[in-house]
């Protein structure tokens, strides 16, 4: 073989790899865009490496140079131009100009040397007094109001967050406290829990939206929309009309809304009932799947951010996805193979690929060939799963926090993902945790122990955190 075959030979598998190279930047800019959680699966100085350095310098300067090498033959003055200094100098600045580019327009393709940079934790920056405990928090959409419910769900708090003035405090009733669901509807609307008990002869309620002139009681209903700016109720759900067609109790403490408003699930007995908020209306009712050996029973709720799956969580480690639509079941995720453990917690990921699924024990201890055993604190713990493969990517230990003088088990009360899909915020009853999970290996940027642990989390769409502690909302930067 010749000295110019083996030469053309080397610039044709140069320019294949320049190619591969080359068509890899969009392929980890699409694949980042579409997983934005937690699955990075190289180190992220290998990452950078593949994605940006050589890609941008190899590939680009080979290209460019192979290009003028055509012109070349065509036009000969080129050749001495393309040899000289001024060459090198001109495509070294077109390189760093697309370099540039490419960190402005297409950010997905340079998160690797995002992920080598220092990441700053998260730090308290304001604490909201409310009168009680708390027991839920929840953003506007565009993130200009924050409300809480508190006093045993009593007491519905309404900030405008740009400079933490309260916009509004109303008396809402006791009893029913929605457990930590709160939602605001795209509309500005706020969804809270009905009440349980009858309070409609009770001298304490008069004259509040607990004592509607037009029903005896307020427990034949699911949930009460609400102004929260005018703090009136706007309706309840579902519309049963006046005098009322149905007086079956449809009492829930855990509901979700889907992210354009149109359904919200709530857990009801042992199953899941959806209602269309355009006419208030019951739009389907899922019945949870048995247990090989038993029945099952719903235990929380999470709508996709796209809609269109619906995962309900169970008492006996079973995560099911329906389609809302038409209530199908699309699959089920086994999360804890034990029947030890329950699906106290869901939170999607931001782009839908993933799911947090929180773990909670309901005993203390358990029988180990044949011998009690107390529960770890780190039994208690998240799991993150791919959705659609339904298989598990990530499992983070429970907290390290101790309960004093007292062995029950804790529960992961609350789970959120912050806009970017990097952190996941987990509230048990002891504390607040934030994890890094984008990364290779999570990590776990701050443990804080709370005075009546966290019920309830939730990011704004600018990526503050607000918490709940015990009387008091903190919020995180």
């Amino acid at each position: 073989m010749t000295d110019n075959s083996k030469n053309t030979n080397l610039k044709r598998c140069i320019d294949i790899a320049s190619a591969v190279f080359i068509l890899y930047i969009p392929y980890c800019a699409i694949w980042a865009h579409y997983n934005p959680g937690p699955l990075r699966p190289l180190p992220p100085q290998l990452i950078l490496l593949i994605v940006d350095i050589l890609p941008s310098v190899f590939g680009l300067v080979w290209l460019l140079y192979r290009y003028l090498e055509v012109l070349n033959s065509r036009f000969p003055f080129l050749r001495t131009f393309a040899r000289s200094p001024l060459y090198k100098t001109i495509a070294l600045l077109i390189i760093g100009l697309l370099t540039i580019l490419v960190k402005a327009y297409m950010p997905q393709v340079t998160f690797a040397a995002e992920l080598t940079k220092e990441q700053s934790t998260p730090h308290e920056i304001q604490r909201l007094h409310v009168k009680g405990y708390i027991n839920a928090v929840a953003w506007n959409t565009d993130g200009s109001r924050l409300a809480a419910l508190s006093n045993f769900g009593g007491t519905i708090t309404l900030w405008e967050t740009k400079n933490w003035a309260v916009l509004k405090e109303f008396d809402r009733y006791g009893g029913g406290y929605s457990f930590n669901s709160l939602a605001f509807l795209p509309d500005g609307s706020l969804l809270t829990a009905a009440p349980i008990g009858d309070y409609s002869k009770d001298p304490r309620y008069a004259n509040t939206p607990l004592t509607d002139p037009k029903y005896d009681t307020l427990q034949m209903f699911s949930l009460i929309q609400w102004n929260p700016e005018a703090g009136k109720p706007v309706r309840y759900i579902p519309d049963l009309g006046y005098p009322p067609k149905d007086l079956s109790t449809k009492v829930t403490d855990t509901f979700a809304a889907s992210g354009d408003g149109a359904l919200i699930a709530t857990v009801w007995a042992d199953d899941v009932k959806l209602y269309e908020t355009r006419n208030a209306s019951v739009s389907q009712a899922l019945s949870v799947p048995p247990a090989p050996t038993h029945s099952d029973y719903a235990m929380s709720v999470a709508f996709s951010p796209n809609g269109k799956e619906l995962a309900v969580g169970t008492g006996f480690g079973k995560v099911h996805l329906f389609n809302p639509l038409d209530g199908s079941l699309i699959h089920s995720i086994t999360a804890y193979p034990t029947e030890w453990y329950a699906c106290s917690a869901l939170a999607f990921s931001p782009g839908g690929k993933f799911i947090a699924i929180g773990k909670y024990s309901g005993s203390d201890g358990k029988l180990i060939n044949g011998v009690w055993t107390k529960r770890d604190a780190n039994d208690v713990a998240i799991s993150i799963w791919d959705v659609s493969e339904t298989h598990i990517l990530i499992s983070l230990v429970g907290s390290t926090q101790k309960r004093e003088g007292k062995d029950d088990a804790l529960v992961i009360r609350t789970l959120s993902w912050s806009p970017n899909g990097e952190i996941l915020a987990a509230g048990d009853d002891l504390s607040l945790r934030l994890w890094r999970v984008s990364a290779p290996r999570p990590t776990l940027l701050l443990e804080k122990k709370m005075s009546h642990g966290t019920f309830s989390t939730a990011f704004s769409p600018q990526g503050m955190l607000a918490a709940t502690d015990n009387n008091e909302v903190v919020i995180y930067q």
